[in-house]
């Protein structure tokens, strides 16, 4: 049985996948999964052609049991890091873009995950911030870029009985 945090971060691929203009940016080996089984998912070093790369990573949580008389809330915080591969900012800016309008259908396929035959557990998702650096600034055989890395939430509420069975 998957968790309902497991479910959520593979809805997350799922909701970026579905976006044309994501697949097109972004080749299948360089989204960069940690939930699919592959022991070691990231690159040890980058090289041209490892880039655009995203990587969806979890960040965290906070459990809130018994936040009403009778349901629990679960706050599931994720990242979401992409590597432009390039100085020019302008590559990245277009990729956040792409990856901004992918996750305006957040509703559509998160509300719809099942947990425990229960639909419409996820209540709330979204970026809360975004952060830009450089990518080896400092070495000179590697490929150079404006990464960025945003951080979100997912709220998922419960019915405690359901969590107690």
């Amino acid at each position: 049985m998957s968790s309902p945090n497991s479910l959520v971060f593979g809805g997350i691929w799922t909701v970026l996948e579905a976006d044309t203009d994501f697949a097109a940016a972004v080749i299948s080996k360089n989204r960069i999964k940690v939930i699919d089984g592959t022991r070691s998912p990231t690159k040890p070093s980058l090289v041209t052609s490892d880039t655009p790369q995203v990587a969806v990573l979890p960040l965290g949580a906070k459990p809130h049991p018994f936040r009403t008389s009778s349901s629990s809330n679960f706050t599931s915080y994720w990242s979401i890091e992409m590597t432009s591969g390039t100085m020019k900012f302008e590559t990245l800016a277009d990729l956040e873009w792409i990856v901004y309008a992918a996750l305006l259908e957040w509703s559509t396929t998160l509300q719809a995950l099942e947990w425990l035959e229960v639909a419409g557990f996820v209540t709330d998702f979204r970026p809360i911030k975004a952060d830009h650096d450089l990518v080896n600034r400092r070495k000179m055989h590697a490929p150079q870029g404006w990464r960025s890395l945003w951080v979100g939430q997912c709220d998922m509420w419960f019915g405690t009985t359901l969590l107690r069975t």
